[in-house]
């Protein structure tokens, strides 16, 4: 993933992704604050474009935005 924007992480059930990824978060967020994970499920193969893109943005959203305004309702 080095140089990379993106990068896909596939494994087993109980492999430790999801821990890898949060590692990977807390690594970021301490010693590169500027650049900001985005965490995205996509085991449903059938993802539609308006579903990654409200799971890109909600990490932008603030505490109001995600529980009041609810703006993908």
């Amino acid at each position: 993933m080095k140089g990379e924007a993106y990068g896909t992480i596939t494994g087993e059930e109980g492999a430790g992704k999801s821990t890898f990824l949060h590692w990977i978060r807390w690594e970021l967020e301490t010693h590169h604050p500027e650049l900001v994970p985005c965490l995205l499920d996509c085991s449903d193969k059938k993802v539609s474009e308006t579903a990654l893109v409200k799971q890109l943005m909600y990490s932008f959203l603030n505490l109001y935005q995600k529980t009041v305004s609810r703006p993908f309702e």
